[in-house]
């Protein structure tokens, strides 16, 4: 929860707001949250497009060899114990 989420909340269970006061605070938590979820749907949509055209796919290939090659190394220095 940021800071934005956190005033929100807060505001929203103090008893002497009136309904029409916590609509405009909802109305403005909504807003908030729905920035969010375009924000990690472009995230999303950037990271399939670099799926798709191979150019993650490489990176994370080589990001798995390395971590094999450490858990191996760290195997094996285990083992001589």
């Amino acid at each position: 929860m940021d800071e934005d989420e956190y005033l929100i909340s807060v505001a929203m269970n103090r008893r002497h707001l009136t309904e029409g006061q916590k609509a405009v605070l909802a109305n403005n938590y909504r807003e908030i949250l729905s920035k969010k979820a375009k924000e990690q749907r472009a995230k999303i949509a950037v990271t399939q497009r670099e799926i798709n055209r191979g150019n993650i796919l490489s990176d994370t290939v080589a990001d798995k060899e390395s971590d094999e090659q450490g858990f191996s190394t760290y195997s094996k220095s285990i083992s001589n114990y």
